[in-house]
């Protein structure tokens, strides 16, 4: 009797060494990844900054680069930026990653927080809410369109003139990512899977910087590109900048996604873990047309291509009548 065992042990040996199971290299979330970033300089009154427009630059090439669809604006007046949103709302999918980066003035109001367009008047406090940008208003409209990642990022918080005399501290007010579901600082309702980050601690001041960039941006722009998991990434721009800073400035974020995400395509992993790590096997016989089992679970006969499997360690049976068993274990940890 002619031994099949003999011919699967060398298609399953050069299978499994060439497909020890590794992360995936699609990025889950290709074409549904929207980002809005606007830099406000031209403050018309008082509090002109000199890098905000250069930051948002920089950042939306880096988040091109990881392949984000990005709408970027700057200079933007009350209108534009109320414009601004709602194409950025408009370009939103259910099961997306929304991302949001503003570098400009910023203010709390009363447990609130608010991005000022440049032909805000300094001395509107009373009519703040209504000519300006809410950010819980932003987390809303993300929501509202079911995206499934949503990240907040804000360097803001500079020397402000806006600030003067107003019922709310310095800095912005602390927004909870964590509490999914719950009610945060002013009333905020996180989206589910949130991400949000400051520039600097809440009620902190943070710096313009004098080159190119703040020293907030600075970091982050290079860190997007690097991959890892999102609060690896936003830690270390805060341990850079805390120590570019000399202790001067603390950048903060509050994580409330569930499981690792990763910004950068080919490492990407749904929230929930919808989407895990995954390889595929390949695998053939002679002759062809061996059962195939997995676990004792029939996948089908062979030749087997692309099947996916998550993560992990396997039992594999080859079976094939007039043949013996063939059988072996494979996966485990990626290479």
């Amino acid at each position: 009797m002619e031994k099949l065992c003999q011919k699967l042990k060398i298609y399953g040996l050069i299978t499994i060494l060439g497909l020890v199971l590794a992360q995936s290299s699609a990025d889950p979330f290709v074409g549904n990844k929207v980002a809005l970033v606007i830099g406000n300089n031209a403050y018309i009154q008082e509090g002109r900054l000199y890098n905000a427009v250069n930051d948002a630059k920089d950042v939306a090439e880096s988040l091109r680069a990881i392949g984000f669809e990005v709408l970027e604006y700057e200079d933007l007046n009350f209108q534009g930026m109320v414009e601004a949103q709602a194409a950025f709302k408009r370009r939103l999918r259910p099961g997306g990653v929304a991302f949001v980066f503003y570098s400009g003035h910023g203010v709390e109001v009363n447990g609130q927080n608010y991005l000022i367009p440049v032909d805000m008047s300094v001395n509107a406090e009373d009519t703040l809410p209504l000519l300006s940008l809410s950010l819980s208003g932003l987390l809303d409209g993300m929501k509202s369109k079911g995206s499934q990642v949503n990240i907040l990022v804000i360097d803001a918080c500079r020397n402000n003139p806006f600030e003067s005399g107003r019922s709310g501290g310095g800095g912005l007010a602390e927004m909870n990512a964590r509490d999914v579901g719950a009610v945060g600082v002013g009333d905020i309702r996180e989206p589910h899977g949130t991400f949000i980050a400051y520039a600097t601690s809440p009620g902190k001041k943070a710096s313009d910087g004098g080159g190119r960039n703040s020293p907030y941006s600075e970091v982050l722009k290079e860190k997007l590109r690097e991959g890892g998991p999102i609060y690896q990434v936003f830690k270390e721009v805060g341990d850079e900048v805390y120590g570019n800073t000399g202790g001067e400035q603390a950048p903060w974020y509050s994580d409330g996604i569930r499981n690792d995400f990763y910004l950068v395509g080919g490492t990407s992993r749904r929230v929930n873990g919808i989407v895990p790590r995954e390889g595929y096997l390949r695998l053939t016989s002679n002759p062809v047309g061996a059962g195939v089992y997995v676990n004792e679970g029939y996948i089908g006969e062979t030749p087997i291509e692309d099947y996916v499997l998550a993560e992990g360690s396997y039992r594999l049976r080859l079976r094939l009548e007039g043949y013996y068993d063939f059988s072996g274990d494979f996966g485990g940890e990626d290479e």
